[in-house]
């Protein structure tokens, strides 16, 4: 019975990333989605490897200023190595924060408080979605001018309603828990809603937080546009600019396998309201993924040849 509560999240998440892709793959050209992925230009796709590897660095200098603000103090390399190995992990983990969990684990394996390992991590995913619900607010008014279907154009306002609301509770969060604050959760949740609030409305490390976070996020808009234009795919840059952050605030839903089926399926329906063919973003969406799965695949030799960030690193 115990076992059986263990698999069950992740056989209830292949279902979802499964049935999505079998309704993709029925009503979609999938040999012309092949031929596009085959054929896509070299140079277009080391630009775009390129534009992934600094969104690593990018996300490694940002974990490293929050690891300073719980005075966890860890070498640029070893938290790069972290990070590789997360979002590699997030790959092939049944939740797309299956990564943050390891790299909490291998924080505390050097020799740092539990809690605060934690803590750190999940200061640092909030920042990121914090950066990302202000990137889908500021393009939510081209999606306006692009798209006129009302159900579509409803639908991205519950969804930005929807993450900033939640913003708004994750920020006053330690407002609502002071008298609860002795619970052992709760002190976790207040201790994270005050240092995320501490850090963002501040000059430093504020500001840069947020402009490195956003610069992740606009990275990934500039990665999957460099990618279209590889595979000759006549795709509305401003299309990419609205249904992009969209797809990505809403992967972060864990009801899939690392977000596999999820990000294609926003990305064909999405894009299907700013005249994208079907095929197109379907192809665009998968070669997104490989190419992640590719780049974040050097996490794997990370862990390996480090033995796994062994104890001679710890003691």
């Amino acid at each position: 019975m115990i076992e059986m509560k263990k698999i069950l999240p992740f056989i209830l998440k292949f279902i979802v990333s499964a049935s999505i892709f079998y309704v993709l793959f029925n009503n979609v050209d999938f040999s012309g989605t092949i031929q596009s992925l085959v054929g896509i230009h070299k140079g277009f796709l080391s630009i775009a490897v390129v534009l992934m590897i600094i969104q690593v660095i990018a996300a490694t200098s940002r974990w490293k200023i929050v690891l300073s603000q719980f005075e966890i103090f860890v070498s640029f390399k070893e938290v790069m190595q972290m990070i590789w190995i997360g979002l590699f992990f997030n790959q092939i983990l049944p939740s797309s924060i299956g990564g943050d969990t390891i790299r909490s684990y291998y924080l505390y394996k050097k020799n740092h408080s539990l809690g605060l390992s934690v803590l750190s991590v999940l200061a640092d995913r909030v920042i990121g979605l914090i950066a990302l619900v202000f990137l889908v607010l500021v393009t939510i008014t081209l999606a306006f001018d692009l798209i006129k279907d009302p159900i579509a154009r409803w639908g991205i306002s519950l969804i930005a309603i929807g993450s900033t609301s939640g913003v708004i509770v994750i920020l006053t969060l330690n407002n609502f828990t002071k008298k609860l604050v002795h619970l052992k959760l709760i002190r976790g949740l207040f201790t994270i809603s005050l240092k995320c609030k501490e850090m963002i409305f501040s000059v430093y490390p504020g500001v840069k937080l947020i402009s490195i976070s956003l610069l992740i996020h606009i990275l990934s808009i500039v990665t999957i546009t460099i990618l279209s234009l590889g595979m000759s795919l006549n795709i509305n840059w401003l299309g990419l600019i609205i249904i992009m952050p969209l797809a990505s605030l809403i992967m972060i839903v864990p009801i899939s396998i690392a977000g596999w089926g999820l990000r294609e399926g926003v990305m064909v329906i999405g894009l299907g309201f700013v005249g994208v063919a079907s095929e197109n973003a379907l192809t665009l969406s998968l070669s997104y993924g490989i190419l992640m799965f590719i780049v974040f695949l050097p996490g794997l030799a990370i862990w390996l040849m480090s033995g796994h960030l062994s104890a001679h690193q710890v003691k």
